[in-house]
């Protein structure tokens, strides 16, 4: 159990992310990290917490890369299907496109 600012006790096994901060608390003390950044919103309000142990400015900045590049990865994931699509289209009009264009000596196309 935890206690709160108010003195209500918490029984952390409840809350919804109970079994996930566990396994990641676990992950933690088996990788011996020098540095560790925690951060929870809380969407209804706006509230942000971000807490640090032995995280200086460029430990700081190490966890927003990662952070960063979670959110590139997770773009791509969701929208790999759009992207290929436009890919794919702009690849069948470079076909149609290829009548207007001359062939050089060595066979390479040539945008004219």
């Amino acid at each position: 159990m935890v206690s709160t600012d108010e003195n209500e006790d918490l029984n952390i096994e409840e809350s919804p992310y109970a079994e996930w901060l566990e396994g990641t608390i676990r992950t933690i003390v088996t990788l011996q990290p020098d540095a560790i950044g925690l951060v929870a919103v809380r969407d209804s309000d706006g509230m942000a917490l971000t807490s640090y142990y032995n995280a200086g400015v460029r430990e700081k900045t190490e966890f927003i890369h990662h952070i960063l590049s979670d959110n590139i990865m997770e773009i791509i994931e969701n929208n790999a299907t759009t992207v290929r699509n436009i890919i794919m289209d702009a690849d069948d009009d470079e076909v149609d496109d290829m009548d207007d264009e001359e062939e050089s000596e060595d066979g390479d196309w040539l945008t004219m």
